[in-house]
C-alpha cells in the first residue's frame, strides 16, 4: 500500500508538473508573440519617420558602394526611458523633438542634412551631443500636484544627460490643468500635465489625443524587458520539462515496484489457497481414518466377545481361537498403523492449521496495518492542512509585520538620510550665503567709495570748468577792451601798444611797444580778476583732477547690474535656506513622530511580553515572580547619543529573594530562559521553532511542565527539539535519529 501511495503521489506530482509546463510554455509563447507584435508596431511607427529611419539605415546598413554615415547615434526616443504614466506628458513636452535623431557633432548633423537632401526623403531634427549647451534643470520644492521637472523624471545614459536637460530641464510636469495654470504665472518655464496638455510661458497651449510616439515609449521599454522575460520563461520551461522527466522516471520505478509487490501478493495468496486445499484434504483423510478406526475397534470388541464365549468350549475351538488371535493381532497391528497414520495426519493438519493461522494472522495484521496507515495518513493530511493554514496565517502576519517594520525602517532611514542631505545642503547654502553677503557688502562699500570719489571728482571738474569758462570770458572781454585801446597781449603775457598805420593797414612784422607805466601815460588799468585765479592755476587744477580720476582706475559701469544680480542671488539663497530650514523642520517632526510610534509599539509589545513572562515563570516554578525592566545605558559623556535601552531580567523563585539572572542556579536560569522564550512566542508566534538542549538542566517535574507547554503551543507553532531527555522524547509526535 505504501508503494501505491508513493506511486499516486508521484503521478499527481507529474500531472502538476505537466500543468506547470503547459503554463510556462503558454507564457513563453505569449511573450514571443508579444515581442513579434512589438517589432511589427515599431516598424510601422518607424515608417512614419522616414527621414530618421533613412539616417539610421545609412549609418548602420549602408548600401553597396556607399560610405557609412558617421556620427549618427540613434533616435531620441531610444535613449529616453519614460516612467509609466508619463508618456503623454513627455510626448507633449518634446513636441517636434520626438522624431529627432541624435548625432555626435554639429559637422555630423550637417552631413546628415546633406544626405537627406540628396536622397530627397524629407527633413529631420538633428541633436548634436557635442554642440548642446548644457542648461541646469530647475530646482523645485515638493508641492501638491507637482510631479517634478521632466528631465529629472526620465532616465537616460550619463552622456545624454546634458541633451535631455536642455530639452526638458525647463519643463515642469504636474497632475492637472488647474495646477498648471497656478504655476504658469511664476515664469519658471513650460508646464505639462500628465494627460499631455502643454502650457508655454508665452500663453500658447498644446494638447489633443494620444500620439503614436507615446505608445513607442511603452513599446520600447517593454521590448527591452521582453528578452529577459522570454529567457526566464524558457528556463522555467526547461526546468519544468526536466522535472517531468525525473518524475516520469520515478513513476516508472514506482510502477515496477507496485507490479512486483502485486505479483508477490498474488503468489502469497496462491500459496495460501494451496495450504487451505491441503488442509481440507487432510481433514477429510482424518475423518475417514477416524471412521475406519471406529470400525476396527468395533470388530475387536466383537472378536473379544466371541473369544470369551468360545472359551467355554475351548477344545474344538482352540484352533479357531488361534486363527482369531492371529487375526486379532493383525487387526491390532492395523489399528496401530492407522493410529500412527492418524497421528501423522493430525501433525500435518496441525502444521497446516498453524500455517493457515499464521497466514491469516499476517493477513489480518497487514489489513490492520493498512487501515492504521490509512488512518494515520488521513490524520497526517488533516494535520498538514491545518499546519499549512496556520503557517500561511502566520506567514501573512509575519509578512505584514515585516512590511510594516521595513516601511518604518525605510521611512526612518529616508528621514535620516534626508536630514543628513538637508544638513549637507544647508551648510554649503549657508557658506554661499555668507560669501554672497560678504561679497555684497564689499561691492556695496566699493561702490559707495567709487561713487563718492566719482561725485567729488565730477563736482571739482564742473567747478573748474565753470571757473575756466568765467576766466575765458573775462580774458576775452579784456582783450576786446585792450584792442579798443590799441593794445594787445603778446605770447609772453606782456601788454604792448599796437602802432597805427596809414590806410588802416597793420604791419605784420611790427612789434608793439611795451607799456611801462599805465597810469603815467593815461592808459587804462590792467585787467582785474586775473590776480584771483590765473589760467595757469586753472590748468594745474584741471591736471590734478584728471590725475585723481586716472588714479581711481577704470570705473565698472556694470557695478549696478552686478550688485542687482548679487542681490537677486542673495535673495534666492535666502529663500533656499528658508526652504531647507522648513524642510529640515518637517524632517525633524517626521523623525520625532516615527520614533514616537516605534516607542509606542515597543512599549506595547514589551508590556505584553513582560506579562506573559511572569505567567510562564509562575507556571514553571509553581509560584514566585519575574519581570523585565528597561535599563538606560550609562553615558561617559553627556554629549553621547544614549541609544536604545537595555533589558534586565529580574526573577524571584519561590522562597528566594529577588535577584538578577546571573545570581540563579543553572537549572533556574534555564527554566527562566524557557519562560522568556515561551513569552516571546506567545506574543509573536513563529511558524517553526528549533530548541537545542533547552531541557538539559531540567528535572522530571519541570520537564513535564515544559512538555505540557510545548503541546499547548504546538497549535500555533511547530517545534523541532534537539534533546536527550527521555520525557521529552516520549512526548514527541515524531522522532528522528
Amino acid at each position: 500500500m505504501a508503494a501505491e501511495e508513493r506511486l499516486e503521489h508521484a503521478q499527481n506530482a507529474a500531472a502538476e508538473a505537466r500543468d506547470t509546463l503547459r503554463e510556462r510554455t503558454a507564457d513563453r509563447d505569449r511573450l514571443i508573440a508579444r515581442r513579434d507584435l512589438i517589432e511589427a508596431l515599431s516598424a510601422h511607427i518607424n515608417e512614419r519617420g522616414a527621414a530618421g529611419t533613412e539616417l539610421l539605415r545609412a549609418a548602420e546598413e549602408p548600401e553597396a558602394g556607399e560610405e557609412p554615415l558617421r556620427g549618427v547615434v540613434g533616435l531620441l526616443t531610444r535613449v529616453i526611458r519614460v516612467p509609466s504614466g508619463l508618456e503623454l506628458a513627455i510626448e507633449a513636452a518634446l513636441a517636434d523633438q520626438l522624431g529627432a535623431v541624435i548625432v555626435e557633432t554639429p559637422d555630423d548633423a550637417l552631413a546628415a542634412i546633406e544626405h537627406l537632401r540628396q536622397r530627397e526623403v524629407g527633413s529631420a531634427t538633428l541633436l548634436p551631443v557635442a554642440g548642446v549647451r548644457h542648461q541646469h534643470p530647475l530646482n523645485l520644492l515638493t508641492e501638491r500636484g507637482v510631479v517634478g521637472v521632466a528631465s529629472r523624471l526620465v532616465r537616460t545614459d550619463k552622456e545624454y544627460r546634458p541633451l535631455v536637460d536642455s530639452l526638458l530641464g525647463r519643463t515642469i510636469v504636474v497632475d492637472d490643468v488647474k495646477t498648471a495654470l497656478k504655476h504658469l504665472d511664476r515664469g519658471l518655464g513650460s508646464i505639462v500635465t500628465r494627460d499631455g496638455i502643454l502650457l508655454r510661458p508665452n500663453g500658447s497651449m498644446h494638447g489633443g489625443s494620444r500620439g503614436a510616439t507615446a505608445d513607442q515609449f511603452e513599446l520600447h521599454d517593454e521590448a527591452e524587458a521582453l528578452p529577459e522575460e522570454i529567457a526566464a520563461a524558457e528556463r522555467a520551461t526547461d526546468d519544468a520539462a526536466a522535472r517531468i522527466t525525473r518524475l516520469d522516471g520515478t513513476v516508472e520505478q514506482l510502477r515496477e515496484g507496485v507490479r512486483k509487490a502485486r505479483r508477490d501478493a498474488e503468489g502469497a495468496e496462491e500459496r495460501l489457497r494451496d495450504h487451505e486445499r491441503a488442509a481440507s484434504q487432510l481433514r477429510g483423510r482424518l475423518v475417514a481414518l477416524g471412521g475406519e478406526l471406529r470400525l476396527i475397534h468395533a470388530a475387536l470388541a466383537a472378536d473379544e466377545a466371541e473369544r470369551d464365549a468360545a472359551l467355554v468350549d475351548d477344545g474344538p475351538l482352540r484352533a479357531e481361537l488361534s486363527d482369531i488371535d492371529g487375526q486379532l493381532r493383525a487387526l491390532r497391528d492395523r489399528s496401530e498403523a492407522v493410529g500412527v497414520e492418524r497421528d501423522a495426519a493430525a501433525d500435518v493438519v496441525s502444521a497446516a492449521t498453524t500455517t493457515l493461522a499464521t497466514a491469516l494472522g499476517e493477513r489480518e495484521a497487514a489489513t490492520s496495518h493498512r487501515e492504521a496507515a490509512e488512518a494515520e495518513r488521513r490524520l497526517a493530511r488533516e494535520r498538514l492542512v491545518e499546519r499549512r493554514e496556520q503557517a500561511q496565517a502566520v506567514e501573512h502576519e509575519l509578512e505584514d509585520l515585516a512590511l510594516a517594520i521595513r516601511d518604518l525602517s525605510e521611512q526612518r532611514s529616508n528621514v535620516r538620510a534626508a536630514q543628513r542631505s538637508a544638513d549637507a545642503a544647508v551648510s554649503p547654502a549657508h557658506a554661499a550665503l555668507a560669501d554672497a553677503e560678504s561679497a555684497s557688502r564689499t561691492l556695496t562699500a566699493a561702490r559707495g567709495d567709487n561713487q563718492a570719489h566719482l561725485f567729488a571728482a565730477e563736482r571739482d571738474l564742473l567747478e573748474a570748468e565753470a571757473t575756466l569758462r568765467e576766466c575765458a570770458a573775462r580774458v576775452q572781454t579784456l582783450e576786446q577792451q585792450l584792442a579798443e585801446d590799441g593794445m594787445a597781449v603778446d605770447e609772453a603775457g606782456a601788454v604792448r601798444r599796437v602802432p597805427a598805420h596809414r590806410n588802416g593797414d597793420e604791419t605784420p612784422d611790427a612789434e608793439p611797444e611795451p607799456v611801462l607805466a599805465h597810469r603815467a601815460n593815461g592808459a587804462p588799468p590792467p585787467p582785474s580778476g586775473g590776480a584771483d585765479v590765473s589760467a595757469e592755476e586753472l590748468r594745474t587744477r584741471v591736471a590734478e583732477l584728471r590725475g585723481e580720476l586716472r588714479a581711481l582706475g577704470p570705473v565698472n559701469l556694470e557695478a549696478i547690474e552686478d550688485l542687482t544680480e548679487e542681490q537677486e542671488r542673495h535673495d534666492f539663497l535666502v529663500g533656499q535656506v528658508s526652504d531647507l530650514e522648513a524642510a529640515e523642520e518637517q524632517l525633524r517632526e517626521a523623525i520625532a513622530d516615527l520614533e514616537r510610534r516605534i516607542r509606542e509599539r515597543f512599549d506595547e509589545t514589551f508590556e505584553l511580553v513582560n506579562a506573559s513572562f511572569g505567567e510562564y515563570f509562575q507556571r514553571f516554578f509553581g509560584g514566585g515572580s519575574a519581570e523585565l525592566t528597561l535599563v538606560e545605558p550609562v553615558l561617559e559623556d553627556e554629549s553621547d547619543d544614549p541609544g536604545d535601552p537595555g533589558v534586565e531580567v529580574r526573577a524571584q523563585p519561590p522562597g528566594k529573594r529577588i535577584s538578577s539572572l546571573a545570581m540563579l542556579s543553572g537549572g533556574e536560569r534555564a527554566l527562566t530562559s524557557v519562560a522568556l522564550l515561551f513569552a516571546l512566542l506567545s506574543v509573536n508566534p513563529a511558524p517553526v521553532c528549533v530548541l537545542d538542549e533547552v531541557d538539559a538542566a531540567l528535572d522530571d517535574a519541570n520537564v513535564g511542565r515544559f512538555v505540557q507547554t510545548l503541546r499547548e503551543m504546538s497549535d500555533r507553532s511547530q517545534f523541532i527539539v534537539i534533546t536527550h531527555n527521555r520525557g521529552t522524547i516520549e512526548a514527541a509526535d515524531a522522532i528522528y535519529g
